[in-house]
């Protein structure tokens, strides 16, 4: 009789490479039907003793990452008037909107939720006078005023000259006009890195013809 000793060493795991899913797209279901639910993000391992064709158990080991899910915001965004959109992610979105709320995939396909409150900048640049935009040896000066613009609003006066603007020779509501010329009123709004401007434009003409009254020759003679 011949004995023969037998070792019987158990079967090395199985270990599988890592897999990553999104917190987002959870429920993930392991290579052996088992269901890994909701969970914080983070890396974990799981496990499962699987019974082979001879009838041997089997280990098999599965790592796996769950990746978060990002929430942004909300963000204060700011943009003017005359184009008053913003693009997130390559989509576009036109202000006022305080609630905006858009999925950004990130490279593994997380859900990333950027959430945006879209403000608009609009300064309001416009000329008033009572009516009369011509300066005479009667009506030597003329007050320009300007509508109210909403804060945080900075008007400066300028004169105009062909197509360049001269300095600035006023500032705030109103301009005191003694000459007669094109003048322009500038309104700028700036927020964080924004700056929006509007503008416009009124001429003063001038009419220097004396009037018709007995030995006035010019304008000079009502000083």
């Amino acid at each position: 009789v011949q004995s023969v000793n037998v070792t019987v060493a158990p079967i090395p795991p199985n270990n599988l490479p890592k897999e990553t899913v999104c917190a987002n797209n959870l429920p993930y279901t392991l290579p052996w039907g088992t269901e890994v639910g909701p969970r914080p993000a983070g890396n974990y391992t799981f496990q499962a003793t699987l019974v082979t064709d001879y009838g041997c158990d089997s280990t098999v080991i599965q790592p796996l990452r769950i990746a978060p899910s990002y929430t942004i915001g909300p963000i204060i965004r700011y943009v003017c008037a005359d184009n008053p959109t913003i693009s997130i992610c390559g989509t576009e979105y036109t202000g006022p909107n305080p609630n905006i709320e858009h999925n950004c995939k990130t490279f593994l396909d997380c859900d990333s939720i950027i959430k945006v409150n879209l403000q608009v900048l609009n300064p309001i640049a416009d000329i008033r006078t009572t009516g009369n935009t011509t300066l005479s040896c009667t009506n030597k000066k003329i007050t320009l005023r300007s509508l109210l613009s909403p804060n945080p609003s900075v008007k400066n006066w300028r004169t105009l000259v062909g197509s360049t603007l001269g300095p600035i020779i006023g500032t705030g509501d109103t301009l005191a006009v003694t000459a007669p010329g094109k003048y322009v009123l500038t309104t700028t709004m700036t927020v964080q890195t924004v700056t929006c401007v509007k503008l416009d434009t009124l001429e003063i003409k001038g009419n220097t013809t004396a009037p018709t009254v007995p030995r006035m020759l010019s304008c000079k003679y009502l000083n």
